[in-house]
């Protein structure tokens, strides 16, 4: 019965965690619609306001951007997961390193997507990763500040006031996004969590009870009983053994 008690809990547990896994999956699926209609957006209104961008870093990054999160949506449709998460993370990083060089470096308005993408790395991937996603982010950012200082960076383009309006726009709902996910993800895990702990106390209880008895058949029957670990050469006996022999 111990047995099977804790193969029933390892399996609850497992199911906890494969639930809490079906949750945080449907993030790189809003994410990644989300990137494509902003990339495909933007590239509309740089059509409209600004056409002779269209051929310069402005108009190739978000096109990239909007390929980037189609291969993502694709690899989600297949239910290749982490490969998609991985893709959407790492894609993400090198597409907003790109676009800093020939925007700008430190100045540039994707830069601000850097802090977004340490914190998905932690989540998704884990701590190792965002330390690492960090590091290289850390490394970008001063390559981007001595490029700079030496004038290797290539000057930015003057774009219309509404372009870093739209770039400023799309991060502010990706956090959104992001946190919101990050919030709902937490709260499931700890209810997950919860319902395991209630679920461990009232096995206890039953257990419990059954031992309580067990003990008062062995009293009325004046039958014992006991067990030997012989790893740690123990002898455990019941209250009723333990009255019969003294």
């Amino acid at each position: 019965m111990e047995s099977h008690d804790g193969e029933s809990t390892a399996d609850q547990s497992q199911q906890g965690l494969q639930a809490s896994w079906k949750h945080i999956r449907t993030f790189p699926g809003i994410a990644s619609s989300f990137l494509l209609v902003g990339a495909l957006g933007y590239i509309a209104i740089l059509f409209l306001v600004a056409p002779e961008l269209l051929r310069t870093i402005r108009g190739i990054g978000p096109l990239v951007l909007a390929l980037l999160a189609a291969v993502d949506l694709f690899l989600l449709w297949r239910g290749k997961i982490k490969a998609a998460s991985f893709l959407l993370i790492f894609g993400a990083w090198i597409y907003v390193t790109g676009v800093s060089i020939f925007t700008g470096g430190l100045r540039s308005n994707t830069i601000y997507i850097y802090p977004l993408l340490i914190m998905m790395a932690g989540w998704r991937l884990g701590p190792r990763f965002a330390g690492g996603f960090a590091g290289f982010t850390v490394a970008a950012c001063v390559s981007f500040f001595l490029a700079e200082s030496t004038g290797v960076l290539p000057t930015p383009p003057n774009n219309p006031l509404v372009l870093p309006f739209i770039i400023q726009t799309l991060v502010f709902v990706f956090s959104a996004v992001l946190i919101t996910s990050l919030v709902r993800s937490y709260r499931e895990r700890l209810d997950e969590v919860t319902k395991l702990s209630e679920d461990l106390a009232r096995r206890s209880t039953e257990l419990q009870a059954r031992e309580s008895d067990l003990n008062r058949a062995q009293k009325v029957a004046h039958i014992g009983s006991w067990t030997y670990d012989i790893g740690s050469d123990t002898l455990h006996s019941s209250a009723e053994t333990c009255r019969i022999y003294g």
